[in-house]
């Protein structure tokens, strides 16, 4: 007997599409089944997957048509024990073991897709036909899962006092990735479970974000009631304008701008009393939103120093009491000094007109604590952030 194969590229001039897949599926199970006819004094037989090579035939029709020849056929009556395919191509051999998959589920049912839903658990099941298959599926199942399932953990010491609407930023992380997360205050560490390229890329936003609230408690620690504005209305008992402090996350924004690392050209609030108002940051003056009045932003009086803008500490009382003044008069002989607890932590030389500490170059993406002289060892040290510094007795002498 022998078989004639029409061409897909030719088809088209006079049937459709349907009528000849139709044709092709009939046409294929006469060949498939004459063959096992023919074939059955034998023990096995071979087939190629007919028609996927230069007919470009569907092959996930030829791969269902072939299956369910073999699978019809009565095979009781002849010698044939061993009945297989040899497919050429991947793409082929993907659409036979499909195939072979859905044909040893029961009813045809069609294999589940399940779309990322991060949920914590997934639910295998597997269609076998030995025990030696289940077991070799399941091996290689938990081969899968330890090659490409990972747990990491991000520590950080922000994690112990993190905020709600902080938590709920890490939270979002989780949510952009196929990941499980837990957040250990008492270990002050972030927990990351899941696919590899998952958790990894989990754990770099999670780094990002940590990084971002060190920064704002920084800027937060640094910026502290260094920044007032004049009362406009209130006077002291000096016939002076009173002066206001500005809220913490202003204080920020103020900080920023004086050092010169700020984006913004400006900064909106609102006070107490609900009333709106505009701070020009390069001007470092307040406006009134409503009437366009004006005050001036005032920063809390730092030594301005050799080495660094600062609050300079000595320590070597001398020193102190030959270069300190007092209030806003230098005539008078009348001297006060702080003896103080200072937190110089890592430091390095400072410089005139220095603001702000730079970065450390150990990797530990943290600035210096504190600047100093050129002397060996130092003897001053110059903080920029106030909280350092921790005052015991306040000294009041004469020269």
């Amino acid at each position: 007997m022998s078989f004639s194969f029409l061409s897909k590229k030719d088809h088209n001039d006079f049937i459709s599409n349907e009528d000849f897949l139709c044709f092709l599926s009939k046409m294929l199970s006469k060949c498939v089944t004459s063959c096992l006819q023919r074939a059955s004094t034998y023990t096995s037989i071979v087939f190629p997957a007919l028609g996927t090579g230069n007919f470009n035939y569907p092959r996930d029709v030829v791969a269902k048509t072939m299956y369910d020849c073999v699978h019809q056929f009565d095979l009781s009556n002849t010698s044939l024990k061993d009945i297989r395919f040899l497919c050429y191509d991947n793409d082929t051999i993907r659409a036979f073991e499909r195939e072979e998959m859905l044909q040893l589920i029961p009813n045809h049912e069609s294999l589940p897709v399940v779309e990322n839903t991060n949920q914590s658990s997934v639910t295998f099941k597997i269609y076998f036909q030995s025990g030696n298959d289940l077991s070799v599926a399941k091996t290689m199942l938990d081969q899968a899962i330890s090659e490409n399932y990972k747990t990491e953990k991000q520590h950080d010491s922000v994690i112990a006092n993190i905020t709600q609407n902080e938590a709920d930023y890490l939270k979002g992380v989780e949510n952009r990735h196929a990941v499980i997360m837990t957040v250990d205050k008492v270990n002050c560490e972030v927990i990351i479970k899941g696919l590899v390229d998952e958790v990894m890329n989990a754990k770099k936003d999670i780094f990002d974000a940590l990084r971002k609230f060190n920064h704002t408690r920084h800027g937060q620690a640094e910026a502290g009631c260094h920044y007032h504005r004049k009362s406009s209305v209130d006077i002291d008992d000096k016939g002076l304008p009173t002066l206001e402090e500005y809220p913490e996350m202003i204080n920020v924004y103020l900080e920023t701008a004086y050092k010169g690392d700020s984006g913004r050209t400006e900064v909106e609030f609102k006070d107490d009393q609900g009333e709106e108002y505009i701070i020009v940051l390069r001007e470092m003056t307040e406006y009134s939103k409503k009437d366009r009045s004006k005050v001036d932003v005032l920063q809390r009086e730092k030594l301005q120093e050799k080495w660094g803008e600062g609050v300079n500490f000595s320590n070597e009382a001398g020193f102190t009491i030959l270069n300190g003044t007092d209030a806003e008069d230098n005539s008078t002989t009348d001297r006060t000094i702080y003896m103080c607890k200072v937190l110089t932590g890592v430091h390095r030389q400072g410089m005139k007109g220095m603001r702000y500490l730079p970065m450390r170059p150990d990797g530990t993406m943290m600035n210096f604590d504190s600047a100093t002289d050129d002397s060996k060892p130092p003897v001053q040290f110059v903080i920029f952030n106030d909280t350092q510094a921790y005052p015991q007795y306040c000294i009041r002498f004469r020269l």
